[in-house]
């Protein structure tokens, strides 16, 4: 599923400390890597650690028209 990166919220208390910071200069060489190589995202260095609430999964699985 495809999530808008503005969506995340990294402040949550279970995965605060295992993100960096974010910094422009991050932000502008990972868009020019992207436009490189693209974002490889099924590599599991590329996860993204996140957490959203019960009634957001509950929903975003009924609209793949998956069961909980």
């Amino acid at each position: 599923m495809k999530i808008k990166l503005g969506a995340l919220n990294f402040n949550y208390p279970l995965i605060y400390k295992k993100h960096q910071l974010l910094f422009k200069n991050n932000v502008r060489y990972l868009r020019n890597v992207f436009k490189r190589v693209g974002c490889e995202r099924l590599e599991k260095e590329n996860f993204i650690n996140a957490v959203i609430d019960n009634t957001t999964l509950i929903l975003s699985l009924a609209f793949l028209g998956l069961n909980k």
